[in-house]
């Protein structure tokens, strides 16, 4: 993410997510990057610029895009399953 968002800039162009709430811009870029555009990964995001985070994305960043979906998506089954059947 921190490379994409040195480069754009230096390009000239706005940065693709100006607004960072509480810290989800990563995710924010994680789906715009992994997810093929569609239901899941509008073009029309408001709140980042799907478009042109791929344009700068490149294969390295879309490994580990998947390595930190499929690592936050395995914690959560975790903790669910410690929630559900080892909570005394």
């Amino acid at each position: 993410m921190a490379r994409i968002e040195r480069e754009i800039p230096a390009d000239g162009l706005p940065r693709p997510a100006p607004w960072d709430g509480v810290g989800y811009r990563v995710l924010w870029y994680l789906h715009a990057i992994i997810f093929p555009v569609g239901i899941w990964n509008r073009l029309d995001d408001p709140l980042i610029d799907v478009a042109l985070v791929r344009r700068y994305a490149t294969r390295a960043d879309i490994i580990r895009g998947w390595v930190l979906f499929w690592a936050n998506t395995f914690s959560l089954c975790i903790l669910i399953v410690f929630v559900l059947f080892f909570d005394n």
